[in-house]
């Protein structure tokens, strides 16, 4: 999956929402906006992988039964997701 995932990108409008962009090397691109109504709750979560801890951010949307992950392939540090978590 990382192979075909040339970008991803998190925007968020305080008031109006947050979207999710992924741009495959395809050329494809998969846009996501969720209104700010729709959010439940934006949780930074530990994944565990073999002997690593890494740390992801998923938003949590009414009406969707998964989570919504800011970035699916990136694996940004955890200070870098507290910056986008604020």
């Amino acid at each position: 999956r990382m192979g075909r995932l040339r970008r991803e990108s998190l925007l968020v409008v305080h008031d109006l929402g947050v979207q999710v962009r992924r741009t495959y090397f395809s050329g494809r691109t998969d846009c996501e906006f969720v209104e700010r109504g729709r959010i439940v709750d934006v949780i930074i979560n530990e994944g565990l992988r073999y002997a690593t801890v890494s740390y992801y951010l998923a938003i949590m949307v009414k009406g969707r039964d998964t989570m919504l992950l800011g970035f699916e392939c990136l694996i940004p540090e955890l200070p870098r997701l507290l910056i986008a978590y604020q």
